[in-house]
């Protein structure tokens, strides 16, 4: 099957049955990736699909994650600390302009990772 046969409805309601997964959908519906790809980047209405299959996934993976951030799960909690806890100061490493004293540089990073891991404990 060509990929100018396969129904601009097939595949709109392929992209959400297969989560977005392009060679899923390809697969399904006996075309290339390549066939999916270029139907997505002629017609908006699927790629609107394939976009609103994958936010669709992440909604799924966000809710499993405060599901288990509710549950205590460290991991979890330390995850989302590092990603969209960044703007909060949780992140691993602090990047700093030399100023002329090395050890100046190291006595803040220490005390801002005291300070971190105080809070951190804090709301633990």
């Amino acid at each position: 099957m060509g990929y100018e046969t396969v129904k601009k409805e097939t595949i709109i309601e392929l992209a959400s049955k297969k989560a977005g997964v392009v060679s899923a959908v390809a697969q399904a519906c006996g075309v290339s990736r390549q066939a999916i790809n270029y139907r997505k980047l002629n017609d908006p209405e699927i790629a609107q699909a394939f976009e609103d299959a994958r936010e669709s996934v992440l909604d799924m993976a966000e809710t499993e994650l405060f599901r288990r951030i509710n549950g205590g799960d460290i991991t979890a909690i330390i995850f989302t600390l590092k990603t969209i806890g960044k703007q909060r100061g949780y992140i691993e490493k602090t990047e700093f302009k030399h100023s002329g004293s090395m050890n100046q540089d190291i006595k803040i990073i220490k005390k801002q990772a005291k300070q971190l891991l105080e809070e951190v404990e804090s709301e633990l």
